[in-house]
């Protein structure tokens, strides 16, 4: 079908979506009503014109079907309904005609259908145009509706009294006269109430609400200053309890229209209903992702819940925000509503911003008086407010009595830090003697007496011994290093003042000393170091004497507990550590623990609680005078927050105002690190150019600061990601000799980061520009320093977070060998990339045959191996389709021992993962729409499978699936084929990490019914950190089932259940059944067991950790029935903390394991039928398909939630 010239959408496209009801049903084929609805959803042309359609069409539907009401001897004639629809009908007798129509179901659905049509919305032009013509006049009124009525007295003859009208010859004489019926409906609408146009009634319902400080898109028309204020029974509010009915009216006869949805969200919003509101955005967006105002839709209602429910919805809020104003700058609601979220997220200086531009933009909007209220009433940003009540200490040696005890005593924490960093040796320099001593002994008397703390009085009476005074020396220079950012420099001179200070017996001055060198550790990311460190302060004699130092140090404790992996103990640590700073009246110490138990909860996943923790914070900052560095802090955990929940736009705004906040710090290192962490969340925004803005800043600011090897570092590195941002721009040619003119800077570092980076962003931009010969030659080099680095690392883990980081160089490599027509190569090439974790592991006589390195021939650098070649024709009851994302779109690799066949897929890389994200998440929760899902499964499968359709395996083979990482939690099972088939019906379906991870082929073992089957059911944990646990009464019916068939098995349940007792078990298990809750504690995953501690309530986690040093060699299958138990803490199957990937890494053959939270009652059921299906002597993959097959048949269980959550993983 052709589209029409100016791209519109055809007659037929438009009458092909005004017959289906909705936007995605029953329409004719070939016709994409994926793509029609999109260009819909963006074109108001073509969405007005589909509006007349469909609303020609309702109204004919409800004509035909209210026709069987005959009338009654009282009904009027259809002229005075015309007329009373009109407005040109007397008082009287309109009232007498609605009263009777209101009971009357001929009349009733006649004047309704009459008036819906006057209900359109004028512009100024059209009312301007309305007022020119003769008709606007009540004499003209009349005539045209004379003339009207006998036009449809003639019709109604012809075709008798049930087809009133012939609507569309009504519309068109209606059309054709000027629009004149718009003042008559307006005199109808006081008795027609429930027939106004439904952003009319939202603008209303907002008026009536009285409670709500946010715009609403659509509803805040004319209302600002208007609202009645607290009214909250729908009784109480009629324009929303009439938008309430009719937009349920529109949605029963159009449930996926996404603009009655919206409409729905809306008024959800405007009742009250955040939650609801937010879920049916979540509707218009599976649908129509691009509607209009949308994204100020979500923030609106993200806005609304944080007031009652998780308080970080405020930072989604104003993520949503911040979008919503870059795809629409003239979006009043959006600027509007974000100034109202960075206000309440205490972001005070981007706040201000936002009302002053709101009011430049927007000068003639009815809500400029607010926002200059707003403005007015805005309190001070951390970079306006007052600096640190610390005095120089010439003014401090100058005052007496009460006022000098309320200064220092104010601001006693940072007095001690300034006195040990800077006034003790500018004393011993002879530089302003008598005030920086006089200064420091008041500082020491006033702690000693108002906080007990004597530790500046003992170094103060120490520092006549010149080698105190050395010690001295020494950690200022070790302070100074630490700030300049040279840890390793630091950590000497700490570790010189500790001995120095330990020859003296000057145990205030080790102890201090001790800290600087803990703190030097930290920062070189010598977590267990600084652990240690630590334990020997705490050791020494004094050390509680001195509460400064003891609160120091417990900081730094809990902070590097929490960088060891312990974040229960570290976060332990520094609420211990807050409480004692709060006794003993150090306020900068209690903010400064606070940011890092904010860190700590964000870090745990538990950023709710993370989000509250800064709040406080910043409340407390606010209301006092600290130093600007403790709000930088705060602000900085809001930067872990919005990394943990990929909120790069809010991520923006943090760094800009945190920026803010340190404008007038004199430390040139600390602003480059906070212009380049802006640069690096503005170029995840998809900000390119203000991104490039930001590090030009972090440079310049680099080229000021201290010199050192770290210094000249971060500058190489700011440069690489500098030019990353302009190559997204119009500068890549000049980001390229950018580049290339750092080269032999890059080659004298020591760096392996630098140097990977380096040479990655080379490519990556010889690449765009099509500078193939330059691409090669930085690929080659970027993957011998990847290869090189990997040699170095330790563990598995460390491989596959290094070959994430470094996995630029590998995919361009591999694209550049698949678009050049090597297919083959390109594979060998991907799959040597994927089989990096297994490269040079040391201790590798302890792994499963398939998880020994790479060894001998296999053992070279990329390009190098050839295995996968020749070893295809082994595969001759399986075949293999790998897939990867790469710069320009998806390969996919088909092979088995019918040979390697391949596709490129042109598709932004971008935009597939949200769709495969989005599907995910449709088919994770039971109440989606299933039809909505079953388009996106259709989409996706023309994308994943429909190029290769002609090499899927025939019947009987198992497709073995090697996703790339952002693939590899979607349910490839409930795509759906273009025959409306799930692929689940029609292929036999396995997951693998990669080839190499796999022996080829790999013999099947059946699980003896005499071997070990090991089941643990329903643990007695009733509790967990957060609250109590909900039972699980199908788990222990569950496990008895499965006991009962086989004969050598082993029922754990209830208290028996320990951590102990399973790991014990497991290793000498062939099969392994869990049943219970899977929970995260830590960012780390686990099945929950209970404690082998005793009185412990809160139960023990076996995490991934613990299962793979287990030696399961005789364990054929694992089936872990709980919730999410596939994917790790970063959302792939092939994590190093997944537990799937664990159990595969300890020795199992392969791993049933879940995607998503699961229903209960259904998994048993599909476990029960998986059972039977593999004791029958069915694969492990073919049974999971029969049982799946088994649940979808259900009436209630058909949505893929039920089925499609469970996954094979290494058949």
């Amino acid at each position: 079908m052709q589209r029409l010239g100016d791209g519109h959408l055809t007659e037929q496209e438009l009458e092909a979506l005004a017959a289906s009801g909705t936007f995605f049903a029953g329409v004719s084929p070939g016709i994409e009503l994926d793509n029609l609805t999109r260009h819909v959803s963006n074109c108001q042309d073509c969405r007005n014109r589909l509006d007349e359609r469909l609303l020609e069409n309702v109204k004919l539907q409800g004509i035909r079907s209210r026709s069987s009401a005959e009338p009654g001897p009282s009904c009027p004639e259809s002229e005075e309904l015309r007329k009373v629809a009109a407005g040109i009908a007397d008082p009287v007798t309109a009232r007498q005609v609605l009263e009777h129509a209101s009971g009357c179901d001929h009349c009733g659905p006649i004047l309704k259908t009459a008036a819906e049509d006057f209900t359109d919305t004028w512009s100024s032009d059209e009312e301007r145009l309305f007022a020119s013509l003769t008709t606007s006049s009540p004499h003209g009124q009349s005539q045209l509706a004379a003339r009207l009525s006998v036009s449809g007295s003639n019709r109604q003859s012809r075709e008798g009294r049930k087809a009133v009208w012939k609507f569309p010859t009504w519309r068109l004489v209606f059309v054709s006269a000027g629009v004149v019926g718009l003042i008559a409906v307006m005199l109808l609408l006081p008795l027609l109430n429930r027939e106004r146009s439904i952003d009319r009634l939202l603008g209303e319902a907002y008026a009536e609400a009285g409670n709500l400080e946010i715009q609403i898109p659509g509803a805040q028309r004319n209302v600002a200053g208007t609202r009645s204020g607290g009214a909250k029974s729908l009784v109480e509010r009629p324009a929303l309890a009439a938008a309430i009915s009719k937009i349920t009216k529109e949605l029963a006869a159009h449930p996926g229209d996404p603009r009655w949805l919206e409409a729905k969200g809306r008024a959800q919003l405007l009742a009250g209903d955040a939650d609801a509101a937010i879920e049916s955005f979540k509707r218009v967006q599976e649908v129509a992702p691009d509607l209009p105002f949308l994204l100020t839709d979500f923030g609106a209602a993200y806005y609304e819940r944080a007031e009652n429910g998780p308080s970080e919805d405020c930072a989604k809020a104003i993520d949503y925000l911040s979008r919503a104003r870059t795809k629409d700058r003239n979006d009043q609601a959006a600027l509007f509503n974000r100034a109202l979220a960075l206000e309440k997220a205490q972001m005070f200086g981007e706040a201000r911003g936002d009302w002053e531009e709101y009011l430049r933009s927007f000068p003639d909007s009815e809500w400029v008086s607010k926002a200059r209220a707003k403005l007015q009433k805005l309190p001070q940003s951390s970079g306006e407010k007052p600096r640190s009540g610390v005095l120089d200490p010439k003014d401090l040696s100058s005052l007496k009595g009460r006022n000098l005890e309320t200064l220092v005593a104010t601001n006693l924490d940072d007095y001690l830090d300034i006195a040990a960093a800077d006034w003790l040796v500018s004393a011993a320099d002879h530089r302003d003697h008598q005030a920086l001593t006089t200064a420091a002994q008041m500082v020491a008397h006033i702690a000693a007496v108002k906080a007990g703390d004597e530790w500046l009085e003992e170094l103060l009476n120490e520092s006549s011994n010149p080698e105190v005074l050395l010690g001295a020396q020494s950690l200022a220079n070790s302070i100074r290093s630490n700030r300049k950012g040279d840890f390793a420099q630091g950590f000497r001179e700490a570790r010189r003042a500790r001995l120095q200070f330990h020859t003296v017996h000057s145990t205030a001055g080790e102890l201090r000393a001790r800290l600087e060198e803990a703190y030097s550790l930290k920062l070189s990311d010598d977590g267990q170091g600084c652990l240690t460190t630590l334990g020997e302060a705490e050791k020494q004699a004094g050390f509680r004497r001195y509460r400064w130092i003891a609160i120091r140090l417990g900081i730094e404790k809990g902070d590097c507990l929490s960088i060891t992996g312990d974040l229960g103990g570290g976060l332990a640590a520094l609420r211990e550590t807050q409480k004692e700073a709060e006794l003993a009246q150090f306020p900068s110490s209690y903010l400064r623990a606070t940011a890092f138990v904010a860190d700590v909860q964000i870090e745990a996943g538990d950023l709710s609680a993370g989000w509250k923790t800064v709040m406080e914070g910043l409340t407390r900052y606010h209301q006092g005078t600290y130093p600007v560095m403790r709000a930088y802090n705060l602000y900085a955990s809001l930067d872990e927050l919005a990394d943990a929940s990929h909120l790069w736009n809010f991520q923006t705004l943090v760094w800009q105002e945190a920026i803010r906040t340190i404008s007038e710090e004199d430390n040139p290192l600390l602003k480059s690190m906070a212009y380049s962490r802006l640069g690096t969340a503005a170029l995840m925004a998809g900000q390119p150019r203000e991104s490039a803005i930001a590090f030009d800043q972090a440079r310049k600011f680099l080229a000021v600061s201290p010199r050192s090897e770290a210094t000249q570092n971060r500058e190489m590195d700011v440069e690489v990601w500098l030019a990353r941002a302009q190559a997204r721009t119009v500068n890549a040619d000049e980001a390229f000799n950018r580049l290339n003119a750092m080269e032999s800077a890059v080659q004298k570092t020591s760096s392996e980061y630098v140097v990977l980076d380096y040479y990655g962003a080379v490519s990556e931009i010889a690449w765009r520009l099509h500078r193939l010969p330059e691409a090669r030659n930085a690929l080659n080099k970027c993957i011998a320093a990847s290869e090189k680095a990997l040699r170095s690392l330790r563990s598995e883990e460390e491989r596959i977070r290094w070959s994430r980081s470094a996995s630029g160089c590998y995919r361009i490599t591999v694209e550049l060998e698949f678009r050049a027509g090597e297919i083959a190569s390109a594979l060998e090439a991907w799959e040597w990339y994927r089989a990096a974790p297994l490269r040079h592991m040391q201790g590798s006589d302890t792994l499963p045959v398939r998880f020994r390195p790479l060894t001998g021939r296999e053992n070279r650098n990329i390009g190098g191996p050839k295995e996968i070649s020749g070893r295809i024709g082994s595969l001759r009851e399986q075949t293999r389709i790998a897939y990867a994302v790469l710069q320009d779109g998806l390969a996919i690799w088909v092979y088995d021992d019918r040979g390697i066949h391949a596709k490129w897929v042109s598709v932004d890389p971008e935009e597939l993962v949200r769709e495969v994200d989005a599907f995910t998440q449709l088919c994770a929760n039971p109440t989606t729409n299933v039809h909505a899902l079953q388009q996106k499964g259709a989409m996706l499968y023309t994308v994943l499978f429909g190029n290769i359709a002609e090499w899927l395996p025939p019947a009987g083979r198992i497709l073995v699936i090697e996703p790339d990482d952002p693939l590899s939690g979607a349910p490839f099972e409930a795509l759906i084929d273009p025959q409306g088939r799930y692929l689940a019906e029609t292929q036999i379906l396995a997951w693998s990490p990669g080839a190499y991870y796999s022996a080829f082929p790999e013999p099947a073992p059946r699980t003896a019914t005499t071997a070990l089957v090991l089941i643990v059911a329903s643990p007695a944990v009733r509790n967990f950190d957060n609250g109590p646990l909900d039972p699980i009464p199908e788990a222990f019916v569950e496990g008895q089932s499965i006991a009962r068939r086989f004969q050598n098995s082993k029922l754990v349940v209830g208290k028996a259940a320990t951590v102990s007792s399973v790991r014990d078990n497991l290793r000498g298990a062939a099969l392994f059944h869990f049943a219970g809750h899977a929970v995260t504690r830590n960012r780390q995953p686990g099945l929950l067991l209970v404690s082998d501690e005793p009185g412990r309530t809160t139960g023990s986690l076996l995490t991934a950790d613990m299962v793979k040093r287990l030696p399961l060699i005789h364990l054929q299958l694992a089936v872990l029935a709980a919730c999410s138990t596939q994917n790790g803490s970063e959302g792939s199957a092939f994590d190093p903390d997944s537990l799937a990937r664990a159990f595969l890494r300890a020795g199992a053959k392969r791993v049933v394991s879940s995607r998503w939270n699961v229903d209960s009652a259904s998994t048993s059921v599909l476990l029960e039928r998986f059972y039977s299906e593999w004791v029958a002597g069915r694969s492990v993959s073919e049974s999971l398909r029969r049982a799946e097959e088994g649940v979808r048949a259900g009436a209630e269980t058909s949505h893929p939630f039920f089925w499609a959550s469970f996954a094979v993983i290494g058949e």
